[in-house]
């Protein structure tokens, strides 16, 4: 491109349309949802760079969750993509929790493109989020995501938090290769159904004392059944699980991305798949 295609914004020269090649298109600068524009100055203020995929990618998915209604349940939400890890580390949505993920551990295990996504080295990587499991607004308006896009086989977390088994969150994606588990609050509640593949994008979400399910790739595996326990005053972290402010079940699995919400229905699940599903694809690495 040549200068007369950009637009000048402080001392940077920025595109002023983002063009992907394929299914992902191309959106204006001036027709970037509001939200995806703030998320590329945040991730150029964290020391990160985007790429047009990056942006295409974010602003389809946040217009197809806007038009299902109910962006506004959504606390947290990174889809991980961006030219670098500290792109990756800055999530879309961030209402709760630090303004962007810190990629914890050794420095030398994470590995990161934005064709792959992210994996730690699965001793002591792990995304520390500062999002509290108190930041839900109550024990029954709860939901956690993560889309995982490789399964290594063994027993280890993909996202969690526990101070005991009265307040547990977590999600176990084809723990030791056999099913895939949540817990929101509390192991005596968990839920499981049989899953070696390991593979898309889960959800855990509790809208009721009587309604908790399981969801794979917008479908749901199990429920509705009863919740119990309280939230935890630790926070959420990715590719491990926080036991009381210590990590552990470390992960060297690939991800794609995580979402903390409100409750959401199975239509808002659904239509949430379909979203992050859309950016993976514009991305090249659905699964």
């Amino acid at each position: 491109m040549n200068r007369r295609q950009f637009i000048r914004t402080g001392l940077i020269f920025v595109p002023t349309w983002f063009i992907t090649q394929g299914i992902g298109g191309s959106v204006s600068l001036s027709a970037l949802d509001p939200e995806v524009y703030g998320w590329m100055g945040r991730v150029r203020a964290n020391g990160g760079n985007y790429t047009s995929l990056s942006v295409v990618a974010s602003d389809a998915a946040l217009k197809m969750v806007k038009a299902s209604g109910h962006r506004s349940r959504i606390l947290r939400w990174n889809l991980y993509c961006g030219l670098d890890l500290l792109a990756c580390m800055t999530p879309l949505v961030n209402y709760s929790g630090n303004p962007a993920d810190t990629a914890s551990g050794t420095a030398g295990g994470w590995v990161y493109s934005q064709a792959t996504g992210l994996r730690g080295n699965g001793t002591d990587n792990c995304v520390i989020t500062n999002f509290a499991a108190a930041a839900w607004p109550s024990d029954d308006d709860c939901c956690m995501g993560v889309y995982a896009r490789t399964n290594v086989g063994g027993a280890d977390a993909i996202m969690g938090v526990s101070q005991g088994s009265g307040a547990t969150d977590y999600m176990l994606i084809a723990y030791g290769g056999t099913a895939s588990y949540v817990a929101i609050h509390n192991t005596g509640n968990q839920i499981s159904f049989a899953d070696s593949f390991g593979l898309g994008h889960y959800m855990g979400s509790r809208i009721s004392s009587t309604d908790f399910r399981f969801y794979k790739n917008g479908v749901s595996q199990v429920g509705p059944v009863s919740g119990g326990g309280g939230r935890t005053i630790y926070t959420v972290v990715l590719h491990a699980y926080n036991v009381s402010g210590t990590g552990g079940a470390f992960s060297a699995r690939t991800l794609g991305g995580y979402e903390l919400c409100q409750g959401l229905t199975g239509a808002q699940v659904l239509a949430h798949y379909g979203a992050v599903q859309r950016a993976q694809t514009i991305l090249g690495r659905p699964v």
